[in-house]
């Protein structure tokens, strides 16, 4: 397929999701996200799922379908042959009628830390991997560096230009600038010191953990500062926001123009999952909330189990959305926090992709809907890692998803 022929493919492919962008149908989406996230009632709770590594990715958009055979247009291809994917399986993930372009920055030092950040590969295609430490000990803590963003207007503009010629007239580029560093400083010093080593020091060298952590959140607020100084932040609140999707604006703009007050921070700790709920306080959440207070609005939790640690996260001041993850004990998760936030409520992948029983489903569905009755909440499906030879698992499940979150 010559250059031509596949500008002709991807518009094709634009032109679906343009044409779904414009129907009731999305719309409803789009409000039923922005209600539940205002803690308004919603015609229903919202469901959501995601395929989340590359493994499950060639399944669903094998090598050989991919028509584009390099360079930017093969992964515009496969950026939108996602959200068609998505279109087919009916959950209700809003479908924008634009195409992101997210900001560039030139970041120096150019490995973002001081030192490189590298993982050790299993070797197999689709294999696991491990972290790889650079930072062992005290004695290297002084190869850290604070890493310092300048945006790059001459080469976001070259990409958004590049979206526009292509498809401007059908999806047309929207620019995005709300993140660099995630909140999430627990991967971070994971990446940097292993996860084995990030627990011992815990109790082992307290002084040089605390040290990281801080060195991290500095890091994390320095991104947060250039994105400012642009002058050119967007907020987070239409079709950019993972897991959320859409909500009503949050705050006001300011007379600078925008700034992360009107932005979403997604964050958890996953890393800390073992850890006691006191030392993981001091380790982790109070170094995130030097970041949340940033922000206008923050999403806590993810995998991690939170049931120990309600409380605790119930003191993130802007706190708006609760994340019980699989592990999390639901039914004293809404006890505690009696719809005061949205619960996102997440599925056990694995007793989804490789259940044989669809009832099983269904009942675990209905017994959390029952819960959740009343409660401000998404039911949602991360972490899915194969279709285990089922092309339609994902479709199968939202639909008897979208069943039990009718009776929210």
């Amino acid at each position: 397929m010559d250059r031509s022929d596949q500008k002709k493919h991807l518009r094709e492919l634009a032109r679906e999701i343009k044409e779904f962008s414009c129907t009731p149908e999305n719309e409803a989406r789009i409000k039923r996200w922005r209600d539940v996230n205002a803690l308004r009632k919603p015609d229903r709770a919202p469901v959501y799922t995601f395929p989340s590594g590359d493994g499950v990715w060639s399944e669903i958009i094998p090598e050989e379908s991919i028509l584009c055979d390099r360079g930017s247009f093969r992964e515009i291809e496969i950026a939108l042959r996602k959200r068609l994917y998505k279109m087919y399986v009916e959950d209700d993930e809003p479908q924008p009628a634009f195409f992101p372009v997210h900001a560039v920055y030139d970041v120096t030092p150019a490995n973002t830390w001081g030192v490189d950040v590298t993982v050790r590969e299993s070797g197999k295609e689709g294999g696991s991997w491990g972290f790889a430490p650079a930072i062992r000990g005290p004695e290297d803590f002084s190869k850290l560096i604070i890493p310092k963003f300048a945006y790059n207007e001459a080469k976001t503009k070259e990409k958004t230009d590049a979206i526009n010629d292509l498809m401007g007239d059908i999806l047309p580029a929207k620019f995005m600038n709300n993140s660099l560093l995630s909140a999430d400083v627990g991967y971070h010093a994971a990446l940097l010191m292993g996860f084995e080593n990030l627990l011992i020091s815990i109790l082992a060298e307290p002084e040089f953990l605390h040290g990281i952590m801080d060195y991290l959140t500095k890091a994390v607020v320095s991104g947060i500062d250039s994105m400012e100084s642009t002058g050119k932040v967007t907020p987070n609140t239409e079709g950019d926001l993972t897991y959320i999707q859409y909500s009503d604006m949050v705050g006001d703009e300011g007379p600078g123009g925008y700034s992360m007050k009107n932005c979403w921070c997604i964050a958890s700790s996953q890393e800390f999952d073992p850890v006691s709920p006191e030392k993981w306080e001091e380790f982790s959440l109070y170094y995130q909330k030097k970041i949340f207070e940033r922000y206008g609005l923050v999403s806590y939790g993810c995998c991690e189990n939170l049931t120990n640690k309600i409380d605790a996260v119930m003191t993130i001041p802007n706190l708006r959305v609760f994340v019980c993850g699989p592990w999390t004990d639901l039914r004293k998760l809404v006890g505690k926090t009696e719809g005061k936030y949205v619960i996102q409520w997440r599925q056990k992948a694995s007793e989804v992709i490789f259940c044989n029983d669809p009832g099983k489903i269904k009942r675990h569905l209905s017994d959390g809907a029952g819960i959740l009755k009343g409660i401000p909440a998404h039911i949602t499906l991360r972490e899915v890692e194969t279709l285990n030879g089922t092309p339609d698992l994902q479709k199968q499940w939202v639909s008897l998803a979208k069943e039990a979150a009718a009776k929210i």
